[in-house]
């Protein structure tokens, strides 16, 4: 019956349309996964670079924290020179020591900062080149992306004008039956018997609707579930109860 051809292309151009809307409406969600892979990227960057920043402020701090520890020795070896008394004497020693003792451990903590600014600076490159890699992923994949909407939207627009025109050649009364079961059940009104089985709710057809179906003078309807059933001649040598 023409109507059931008419009817079971019409569903196919329109699960068509709900799997492009779907598609379509997936794309800002891809789009902004790849501005979090992109940021995440720059985060790593920055990152690194703030610490080498931070690193190198800590080492020239230090640096001057021995410049006033050196300039404090040279003052208590002159200091040692006019000392009158070997009590001054040993104070001052003292002094000396104590200042040496601490520009020995302030440079070895330069030297681990100097230590750690190299590792710093390898870890920003590394940084910067999977940044800049990875940026050109991104703008090529959004690109692709880009294309695939509008390779869709065209397809969408297609779908659309054919859904219009298979609408328009049935008759008004049988589009609007369609339309109710559709939106029932998610968008599929027509299901197959298959086996004595619609294909929709899996529920056994009685013979009579059966044979009604077989010759297709009229829209038959799963009792159960309520789409219309479609036959399809099993190929031969086929057994049709199983």
């Amino acid at each position: 019956m023409k109507e059931l051809e008419l009817l079971e292309k019409l569903q196919a151009v329109e699960l068509t349309i709900a799997d492009l809307s779907a598609r379509i409406a997936d794309i800002p969600l891809r789009l902004r996964q790849l501005e979090q892979d992109h940021e995440q990227a720059a985060g790593g960057l920055h990152a690194a670079e703030a610490r080498l920043t931070a690193s190198d402020k800590e080492r020239r701090a230090l640096e001057g924290e021995i410049a006033d520890l050196k300039a404090k020795v040279s003052k208590y070896q002159d200091q040692s020179l006019q000392v009158k008394t070997n009590l001054e004497y040993q104070a001052i020693h003292k002094e000396i020591a104590t200042a040496k003792a601490q520009i020995d451990a302030v440079e070895t903590q330069i030297l681990e900062h100097m230590f750690e600014s190299d590792q710093l600076k390898a870890r920003v490159k590394e940084e910067r080149e999977l940044a800049a890699r990875l940026q050109a992923e991104i703008e090529a994949e959004r690109k692709k992306v880009e294309a695939e909407r509008r390779a869709m939207e065209g397809d969408l627009a297609s779908a659309g004008a054919e859904r219009e025109g298979q609408a328009r050649e049935l008759p008004p009364e049988v589009l609007r039956h369609y339309e109710r079961i559709r939106d029932a059940r998610g968008g599929h009104a027509l299901a197959r018997a298959e086996a004595e089985l619609c294909s929709g709710c899996k529920m056994r057809i009685r013979p009579q609707h059966l044979a009604e179906l077989k010759l297709g003078s009229e829209l038959v309807q799963c009792e159960h579930c309520q789409r219309i059933l479609l036959w399809k001649e099993p190929p031969a040598g086929a057994n049709p109860s199983g």
